[in-house]
């Protein structure tokens, strides 16, 4: 199932909310959440908690460059199994975050899950150094990249594959910057560095978060073969070649081996062995207790 980008909205100013559509359930839906902040907080502590049609979403990073008034930027994700059934226009809330700054949502399909495969950042950038980050991104898998600013100006040229899909000029106060871009990497990448131009730089936070696609699982009976019960597992009589019909009197016990193959990697679950009589309809399939 392919990543596919579906839209990205940012918070008005002085809200404690935002109004964002989820798109429907059952589409693999990954949801960022980025905050951006002037501050100087703590790297790997969150400001606050964020939730998603009051559904916890999960703090993934979290980071602080220290100079001057500071520059905190944090990724929050909620995924298609925390999502469940919510769908369409939800409620994205949050609280201990400075409601002055930035908050922005993304809203992505066919992603495999809510853990990244690989996280990235910058929180040591000053003056006209740009908050590139270093990072690996799985075949067909997507890259996010969020970039803040204690500047102004605005965010530009990112790293390809990635698209800008928030641009933080106007962001209040007028000294910050914050934006948001995304990317399909079609090959792997290892250790790639993604950069992004910022207008006027100050002190700067790059994030970065990569996801693999989720895969799409499919089963199919690859076939099977009778056998006689008359020993172990090892030890008793087949009856026939595989994927050939046998005759059998009615209330012989006769074992029934089948072969299954799958795609993915699916979750436990118990298999039903169903029959039908010859000649009956295609729909006429019967469970055995």
């Amino acid at each position: 199932m392919a990543i596919v980008f579906q839209r990205a909205s940012a918070a008005a100013v002085g809200t404690g909310s935002l109004t964002f559509d989820i798109g429907a359930a059952g589409n693999n839906r990954l949801v960022v959440i980025q905050n951006g902040d002037e501050s100087t907080g703590t790297d790997d502590v969150f400001i606050g908690t964020v939730t998603v049609d009051t559904k916890s979403a999960t703090g993934r990073l979290a980071k602080t460059n220290p100079d001057g008034a500071g520059n905190v930027q944090e990724f929050y994700t909620i995924d298609e199994a925390a999502l469940g059934s919510s769908n369409g226009s939800v409620t994205i809330a949050w609280t201990g975050l400075d409601t002055g700054w930035g908050k922005r949502a993304a809203l992505w399909y066919g992603v495999d899950s809510g853990v990244p495969t690989d996280t990235a950042f910058n929180d040591t950038a000053i003056g006209p150094t740009t908050p590139d980050i270093v990072m690996s991104v799985p075949a067909n898998g997507l890259a996010v990249y969020g970039a803040g600013n204690g500047s102004s100006g605005g965010t530009d040229t990112w790293t390809s594959p990635l698209t800008e899909r928030i641009d933080g000029a106007t962001l209040p106060p007028a000294s910050a910057v914050l934006g948001l871009a995304e990317g399909i990497e079609t090959s792997a990448q290892t250790d790639k560095t993604y950069a992004c131009a910022i207008g006027a730089t100050l002190r700067s936070t790059g994030l970065g978060m990569a996801f693999a696609e989720a895969v799409s699982l499919t089963s199919d009976q690859e076939g099977y073969r009778w056998r006689d019960d008359d020993g172990s597992e090892s030890a008793a009589t087949w009856l026939a070649a595989q994927d050939t019909n046998i005759t059998r009197a009615i209330s012989t016990n006769t074992r029934l081996r089948i072969l299954t193959d799958y795609t993915g990697d699916p979750a436990t679950q118990q298999m039903t062995l169903q029959y039908r009589k010859v000649g009956d309809a295609a729909t006429e399939w019967r469970a055995i207790p």
